[in-house]
């Protein structure tokens, strides 16, 4: 998520030309200007190229739920390395990581489905693909390009959309926990990857934009979370990727940015203790306190550095 961090921080206006997630091919000289001038900026890029070094020689990801219901340890792997290696070559120029990033997206299209019976493993996974799709399309071969939109549309999509709009909906298409914000999330990068200039707007897309717009809910009244630090971290990333995305798309899909997000990243702080571990109330479990991508998005947004 750190650099989708990097990324969101200089997102301007729609573009219909690729790649479009988060930053555009303009905004890449914005980039590197920043990490030129902003120490910050600079240690989140080495950060970036870190991770992406680190996973040059990891497996990729593959069909393996070793408890018989999660494909999600394989969806999260793959999105981290294609994340950062995508980035990396994008603001590098190294070509071992576009090689690295297209070998996880070559184990990522190939798997057999993207398990939809545990739906986070799915959005997760179209997460990633649509991101190393759009962010490498110019350097992908015609076959590449029509086979990862060919995976990513059937095995990540096109279910998204059935559990929207089916006369009885999936349950995490309702804004009930972290699962509808990283699912709707997931769906929305899915639609902005693949769509085509002048194509109408698929009606799940809008109903995935009211569903995070819903979510905003869970940080009333003042910021805290119900589900405890960790899944604050959690469902906070993709909310958050998710309003950085609809920013800059159609004006229908419009989410507003919740008030409560001004202080919610101070929610993990005052549960943290001397220790530094945090309260591991309702579904966390005890772990020292970290800063994730939410909390730099929300510290920048509202201008708070208390945050």
């Amino acid at each position: 998520m750190i650099s989708c961090l990097l990324a969101a921080s200089s997102a301007a206006a729609g573009d219909d030309a690729h790649p479009r997630l988060l930053f555009t091919k303009p905004e890449e000289s914005v980039i590197h200007n920043r990490i030129k001038s902003d120490p910050l900026a600079a240690a989140i890029y080495q950060e970036i190229l870190r991770r992406a070094d680190l996973s040059l020689d990891r497996p990729v990801c593959r069909y393996h739920i070793p408890d018989g219901r999660r494909l999600l340890t394989q969806s999260r792997n793959a999105l981290h390395i294609i994340l950062h290696n995508a980035m990396a070559w994008r603001l590098s120029g190294d070509k071992k990581y576009y090689h690295r990033a297209v070998k996880e997206l070559d184990a990522a299209c190939g798997l057999k489905d993207w398990n939809t019976s545990h739906f986070l493993d799915t959005a997760e996974m179209s997460t990633a693909v649509a991101i190393g799709y759009d962010w490498l399309y110019h350097q992908l071969s015609d076959e590449q390009r029509h086979r990862y939109a060919s995976a990513l549309r059937k095995k990540g999509l096109e279910p998204a959309r059935r559990g929207y709009t089916a006369q009885k909906k999936a349950w995490w298409c309702n804004p009930r926990n972290n699962w509808a914000q990283v699912c709707a999330t997931g769906l929305l990068f899915a639609e902005r990857a693949l769509e085509k200039a002048g194509e109408p707007v698929h009606p799940a897309r809008l109903l995935a934009s009211k569903t995070l717009h819903a979510c905003g809910k869970f940080y009333q009244p003042s910021g805290a979370y119900p589900e405890g630090p960790a899944y604050w971290h959690y469902g906070s990333n993709y909310h958050v990727l998710g309003l950085a995305l609809v920013r800059n798309d159609h004006k229908e899909l419009q989410i507003a940015t919740p008030g409560e997000f001004k202080t919610s990243p101070l929610f993990t702080e005052h549960l943290k203790g001397p220790t530094e571990y945090v309260f591991n109330f309702a579904d966390a479990r005890a772990s020292k306190a970290h800063i994730t991508a939410a909390q730099l998005w929300m510290a920048r947004e509202f201008k708070d550095p208390r945050t």
